[in-house]
């Protein structure tokens, strides 16, 4: 008895002694943290827990309990939990990696996105091998959940990081660790120059997000490229801040901005400016008493067309960006229209969609960065100022007086919110605003010029441009990514579909209802369910009062000025000093996180906003692009990637600032390439050898004589032949049988080519007579011939061009090109018996030939047939073709031929075929 009363008191004194160290530790945290984070300071230094607290476990052990049950919330000493947990996660931590692509550049003009292509292009071709680890400087760590701490400073201790951000959404277990840890070595390191500590403590997970989306802004893309996540306990708050990071991750690479992006916004900001513009000024919140009709082009927009259009006159109506066709076509007259792209290509949307008349009683809603030859499409033209824009920046400097209009990125649907909440309305219902999809393929309404020029688009495919496959490709890669990657709550149902674009929008119009909690918005769609909107079943068709016309100036105050003294202003940042020491930097350091830290700050600290707004966002792309793979990569690969990058980053400063300094004011004039594909072009000379070659069913092949052109699975391969070729002299000549070289035998049995003979030739399985060909001397134009004859083993020529199932199929090895010696043929001519077959395919005889073909076809009866190196084309061989002539000095054409037939009783035993 005696002994456990002793053990009774030499616990208490054990605990004791405890409970005196953590109140000293939570004396001096709190001293500490008065002086570094004043904001916990005062939350913690008298806080009392509620839900967890600290104990002494009866092993002896400090651990965590919940007050209600003293349950601890470790399933073992904590020391122990962390220790196991962090050998864990320095074997295989999640490291979550933006992910730059290349994008299709519809603007001859652009500076900044050719070089990222060449940038991106450059570092794929390195093949870099990487080991994603911890023991590399690390850009951002995020550590969710503190517990007693213990990992949070292992973590800082034997690890570089620059920027740390903890969060804790449960206040009790923060305030634990004010008691467990010291926290002077964490912020002493992590507030040292180019490091940064931040602190989500009690926030919602929305509130940590959005923190977070804030970071590319605040310590630049490159710190983020590789983003490492740490999860100390579980719970559904912790679980819930990991997931919304992981599928929202993407969305920190979206609206970083880039030079031409920023430029143009100057450009067109100064333009509308010198025009004239009626500027938005914020209405009083319930200065509206009808609704608003926020209309998108999404698929509900078709079930909700005869709801507008019964209260067309009841309701204020906005449409937005391509809804605008869409209405048009259902007979419906939007009172305002909204746009808030700057890009040029709009106004072909635009007129494609509607008629000048129809848009006549349309008020444009739109932004400073309006092409202004957009906002010449409308009578009645209110601009407002988008926020964190270089243009606007600018348009600040010379009507100060004005408002931002905020959330109004990243799609047009979030702008047109953002109009209508500035305009006074508290109730607005979202129609064809699904953000995403039931299924992929239902993306936009049927009555959109989306829908219908995609059908033109498959209408046109014998006519395709040659971004045309690149393009299918890309909507198919999309198509793949929105059906593995984004799922949804749907607002009517459990999940859709959605991408990163959309999904970037609904968290920008969640942030906005948020920030407006007196506006009631609700959401009639089968789409994405929007926090902060009210599920409803249709648009209330229940309204008797008519609408009044708003005054625009009750809305806008009229603005102008005069843009030559900030031009001059532009032209002089092309010798900006902080531009110069960034470039000096570039040509003197390699690419570190601490360099990449120094360049971000001197731009960020530039004594002048436009400069600063112009070029952060491009920067912030090339360092986030260099950073993600130079963090993993071997030693001796980490020059050659900084290196490449710098140059690039140079390139672009320097032909920036030439821009600058000669014609600042450039515009916009990115082209629309769906516009340019259905444009219907006149028949000439020049037209027609242009054009490019279509993909045809079988049935057109049969009526054209040749399909192509499509893309070998290894176009590799056609650059190693062209190799072989031009080392070999011999190969100028016929061979008999393409096995003499393996890497020819790849190319006549790539798995690509043979799935089109397949499609197309019924099958073909017999190819014979390969040969390699330069094409063919500068003038004149080769005669028309059909294909070449072959010889068998006793030198007699067979012709082939008789034989219903014979094809020649032609593999490029290099790019063949109207200067190079592109073929030409007349399409149906191979089922024209009115032509001499044999007369045509005697080589001996050219004069026959001449008097059969007897005249040169028109021009609308004739193609020219090009190609890019790794291309086919499948041609029947009565097809009439000849040679196109090359310029002199270009390097002629090279193609791979061989024959092919379906008709195995006509296929000569001498030629071995596979």
């Amino acid at each position: 008895m005696a002994q456990n009363n002793l053990d009774s008191l030499l616990r208490q004194a054990e605990m004791k002694e405890m409970q005196l160290r953590l109140n000293q530790q939570f004396h001096r945290n709190m001293v500490l943290f008065q002086k570094s984070v004043p904001t916990l300071f005062e939350h913690f230094v008298n806080y009392r827990p509620q839900q967890y607290r600290l104990s002494y476990s009866a092993d002896n052990y400090l651990t965590l309990v919940e007050a209600a049950n003293n349950n601890s919330i470790y399933d073992t000493d904590p020391v122990e939990f962390t220790d196991q947990q962090l050998r864990t996660f320095r074997a295989e931590p999640l490291c979550l990696r933006l992910n730059f692509l290349q994008s299709t550049v519809a603007n001859d003009d652009y500076i900044h996105a050719p070089l990222v292509n060449e940038l991106l292009e450059s570092y794929e071709a390195l093949a870099i091998e990487e080991t994603v680890t911890l023991d590399v400087p690390i850009g951002f760590l995020a550590i969710a959940g503190t517990g007693v701490g213990y990992h949070i400073a292992d973590l800082v201790q034997k690890h570089d990081i620059h920027n740390l951000m903890i969060i804790e959404p449960n206040l009790d277990l923060f305030y634990a660790a004010l008691h467990t840890i010291d926290w002077a070595p964490i912020i002493q390191k992590q507030t040292q120059p180019s490091r940064t500590l931040k602190f989500c403590i009690g926030y919602s997970v929305d509130d940590t997000f959005n923190a977070i989306k804030q970071l590319p802004d605040e310590i630049g893309l490159h710190n983020l490229s590789n983003t490492f996540f740490y999860q100390h306990l579980y719970s559904p708050q912790l679980n819930a801040a990991r997931e919304t990071l992981i599928s929202g991750f993407h969305q920190l690479g979206h609206g970083v901005g880039f030079f031409d992006d920023e430029q143009v916004s100057v450009s067109h900001t100064l333009t509308n400016l010198s025009n004239g513009i009626n500027l938005l000024k914020p209405s009083a919140p319930n200065s509206r008493d009808l609704p608003a009709i926020l209309i998108g082009n999404g698929p509900s927009l078709d079930t909700l067309l005869d709801d507008i259009r019964a209260i067309r006159n009841k309701v204020y109506l906005f449409s937005c960006g391509t809804a605008l066709g869409a209405l048009y076509k259902a007979g419906i007259q939007p009172d305002y229209h909204v746009e808030m792209e700057r890009t040029l290509n709009i106004k072909d949307w635009i007129e494609s969609g509607s008629t000048p008349e129809f848009r006549k009683a349309i008020t444009l809603l739109t932004l400073n960065t309006c092409p202004p030859a957009v906002a010449a499409l409308f009578d009645n033209v209110i601009f407002a100022k988008k926020p964190n824009d270089a243009g606007t920046t600018l348009l600040n400097s010379i009507h100060p007086d004005t408002s931002h209009l905020h959330n109004c990125n990243p799609t047009v649907s979030n702008a047109a919110l953002a109009y209508i909440i500035a305009m006074g309305f508290t109730e607005i219902h979202l129609a064809g605003v699904d953000l995403g999809m039931q299924d992929v393929d239902s993306h936009h309404s049927r009555h959109s010029l989306y829908s219908t020029w995609e059908q033109e688009l498959l209408d046109l495919v014998p006519h395709q441009p040659p971004w045309f496959k690149k393009f299918t490709q890309t909507k198919q890669r999309q198509d793949r990514t929105d059906r593995n990657a984004i799922r949804l709550a749907g607002n009517k149902r459990k999940t859709i579909f959605s991408n990163p674009v959309l999904d970037s929008c609904r968290t920008s119009i969640e942030q906005l209802l948020q920030n407006n909690p007196h506006v009631t918005c609700y959401n009639p769609n089968d789409g994405a369910q929007i926090r902060g909107t009210v599920t409803s079943d249709g648009l209330p068709v229940s309204i008797n009062t008519n609408k009044k016309s708003i005054p625009t100036n009750d809305i806008a105050n009229y603005l102008i000025s005069d843009a030559s003294s900030q031009t001059e202003q532009l032209k002089r940042i092309g010798n900006d000093k902080t531009l110069a020491g960034i470039r000096s930097d570039l040509e003197s350091a390699g690419f570190t996180l601490d360099n990449a830290n120094q360049l971000f700050s001197s731009l960020s600290a530039t004594d002048n906003p436009i400069t600063k707004k112009l070029f952060k966002g491009s920067l912030n792309a090339f360092l986030g692009i260099i950073s993600k793979y130079i963090a993993f990569a071997p030693h001796h690969m980490q020059q050659v990637i900084s290196k490449q990058g710098f140059t690039a980053l140079k390139q672009l400063l320097d032909q920036s600032e030439a821009l600058l300094i000669t014609n600042p004011l450039r515009a916009d004039k990115t082209r629309n390439l769906i516009a340019e594909a259905l444009a219907q072009e006149p028949k000439s000379e020049e037209t027609l050898t242009a054009s490019i070659s279509p993909v045809l069913d079988y049935e057109e092949f049969n009526t054209q004589g040749y399909c192509g052109p499509f893309d070998l699975d290894a176009p590799d391969n056609a650059v190693a032949a062209l190799e072989i070729v031009k080392a070999t002299e011999d190969y100028n000549c016929l061979l008999n049988n393409h096995n003499y070289e393996p890497i020819l035998k790849n190319l006549s049995t790539d798995n690509q080519l043979v799935t089109v003979l397949q499609e197309f030739c019924h099958n073909c399985r017999h190819i014979w007579g390969s040969n390699v060909s330069w094409s063919y001397n500068p003038a004149p134009v080769q005669d028309w011939t059909h294909n070449k004859s072959f010889q068998n083993a006793s030198g007699v020529d067979i012709d082939y061009s008789e034989i219903k199932s014979h094809y020649m199929v032609l593999v490029a090895l290099s790019d063949v090109t109207l200067d190079n010696g592109a073929i030409e043929c007349i399409p149906g001519s191979h089922c024209d018996t009115s032509l001499s077959r044999t007369a045509l395919c005697t080589y001996k005889n050219p004069e026959l030939r001449y008097a059969a073909l007897q005249q040169e076809p028109a021009n609308e009866h004739r193609k020219a047939l090009c190609m890019k190196k790794g291309q086919f084309l499948i041609i029947h061989s009565a097809l009439l073709i000849r040679c196109l002539p090359y310029k002199p000095g270009q390097p002629p054409a090279v193609t791979y031929n061989f024959c092919t037939t379906t008709d195995k009783k006509n296929c000569p035993p001498d030629l071995k075929g596979l």
